[in-house]
């Protein structure tokens, strides 16, 4: 497979433990071309969390990523010199030792809070007064344990010159990497960050305008790409490209996930002309003015990608059918247990209000009347969850509508309902459609943007609802509860042929072997 970058990466902002379809169609893309081609993957994040090792660690050991092939590498731990673990991990002795204390502007009260650590450091209060400062200590829960706490932060406030707040934010073995400084109001006016010795590398300043934060600009110096004196960038995307360009080998193939980087990338393009730079469409192009940069400017990319034919046949207008491939996400296919007994409604989703789950809900109602032993399980954690409860309150269906929290086995879950049901008001390629067909569930689905018409064969594997049509998709429901129509599960797995893994990973060779011969 000569055809095969050298160097893969994938672009994107976070990587959240607990995450949603984005993150996770990201993961297995990796592992299933890592499973296949000799190449390593690097993911690249550009948010700032000082818990992302734990949680790669996580992901590695949960097999969510294969360790010898998938790579992480954060912006801001790269961009500083000294990346390695260091010291005794007292932080206090830390915050003393850091270049911001010349001034011996808190010595005094750190002597205080060293003195406390040093006897016991749980002992420690959540807030101490001393030399007229309050020293605030915020713990958080473990993100892999959530009976454990852990220092997360120090805030020192001045109590008379309210203008001098500072906060220092801790990693797991207690070394301080990033300050924050507030003004009287309490909002941020700067940030620095710092290696392990406490060499600052990066300074962003702020300003305000009406209420709202304005960068000045971001200070480079000291770090792993800085020249002698200061780098100053007067915005996010000058930064980014400048990472970007040096992070990055030559002869790389990039897939950017979130339309955010689409301005810097188009800048590293620019420079270098054996990038091959695609753009991945997770969500409906309309929902956000973000994608419109990207398809307005297609000449600096080499690809987009859809997830759906549907939004490809909607991209003609604007963009040329060369500069567009449709690959969209595979599923895994498993056997079917004989004993499947199929007893209720699933919803699998973030709690979120794009979600619409309060449709749900209220058609769910409606089959409740016919069918008062019938169950919706909702999955799921996100803001609209007291929301959702309130209105399973108000149809007094609390002992109808069971909120389960997330779930890590959504595979068994679907193998055990009657349907799955999708209200969406947008999508990009709806994932639990996908996991609810494969394990032989039928779907029942607004008719939305992008998806559920690619994947659903009315009457056949499920129902596609006109969108927002509540009474519609009770109507569906009540059939499906009435067993007037039944879905063989052979036939639902079968309507996945196209998405398996097999085709997932021919698609993409497709597009190596064009990015190579470009």
């Amino acid at each position: 497979m000569n055809y095969i970058p050298k160097s893969i990466y994938f672009v994107t902002n976070n990587m959240p433990r607990k995450h949603g379809g984005r993150t996770k169609s990201m993961l297995q893309r990796a592992k299933l071309l890592t499973s296949t081609f000799s190449n390593h993957i690097y993911i690249l994040t550009t948010r700032y969390n000082n818990d992302y090792w734990i949680i790669w660690e996580d992901f590695y050991k949960r097999d969510l990523i294969d360790d010898k092939k998938v790579f992480y590498i954060n912006l801001y731990h790269d961009l500083m010199l000294n990346r390695y673990y260091r010291g005794d991990n007292n932080v206090i002795e830390k915050l003393i030792d850091l270049d911001v204390f010349n001034d011996n502007y808190f010595n005094a009260v750190l002597d205080i809070v060293q003195r406390a650590f040093n006897k016991n450091q749980k002992s420690i209060p959540e807030k101490l007064i001393a030399e007229g400062y309050s020293v605030n200590f915020e713990y958080r829960t473990s993100l892999l344990n959530s009976k454990e706490q852990r220092l997360y932060s120090i805030k020192v406030i001045d109590n008379i010159n309210l203008s001098k707040n500072i906060e220092f934010f801790v990693d797991r073995n207690n070394n301080v990497l990033r300050i924050c400084h507030y003004n009287k109001s309490g909002s941020i006016i700067s940030e620095r960050f710092v290696d392990r010795d406490g060499v600052e590398y990066l300074n962003k300043r702020y300003k305000y305008e009406s209420g709202k934060r304005k960068l000045i600009d971001m200070r480079y110096q000291n770090g792993s790409y800085s020249r002698k004196g200061v780098i100053i960038f007067k915005s996010y995307r000058q930064l980014y490209a400048f990472w970007f360009e040096n992070v990055m080998s030559h002869h790389s193939f990039v897939v950017c996930d979130v339309r955010n980087y689409d301005y810097a990338l188009t800048d590293t393009r620019a420079k270098s002309k054996d990038m091959y730079f695609t753009c991945l469409f997770h969500s409906n192009h309309k929902s956000s003015k973000a994608y419109n940069y990207i398809i307005e400017n297609h000449e600096y990319v080499d690809k987009i990608i859809t997830l759906t034919n549907e939004q490809y046949e909607d991209l003609l207008p604007k963009l040329p059918s060369s500069k567009m491939s449709v690959i969209p996400h595979s599923t895994h296919i498993p056997k079917l247990s004989n004993d499947t007994k199929r007893q209720n409604f699933v919803v699998i989703s973030r709690l979120a209000k794009s979600k619409q789950i309060d449709h749900v809900i209220k058609a769910f109602s409606e089959v409740v009347k016919n069918y008062p032993n019938f169950i919706l399980d909702i999955y799921g954690e996100g803001d609209q969850e007291e929301f959702l409860k309130q209105v399973a309150s108000d149809l007094k269906l609390h002992n109808n509508v069971i909120f389960h929290g997330s779930t890590n086995s959504p595979l068994e879950i679907f193998q055990k309902a009657k349907c799955s049901i999708v209200t969406s008001d947008f999508e990009g390629f709806t994932l639990t459609i996908q996991e609810s067909l494969a394990n032989g569930c039928p779907v029942v689905s607004y008719r939305l943007k992008y998806g559920p018409l690619d994947m659903i064969q009315n009457g056949t594997n499920g129902y596609l609802v006109e969108k927002d049509d509540i009474e519609g998709l009770a109507a569906r429901l009540n059939l499906i509860a009435s067993d007037d129509v039944i879905f063989d599960e052979d036939i639902i797995q079968e309507s996945m042929k196209n998405f398996t893994h097999d085709k997932f990973i021919d698609n993409w060779s497709n597009l190596f072997k064009e990015s190579v011969s470009f």
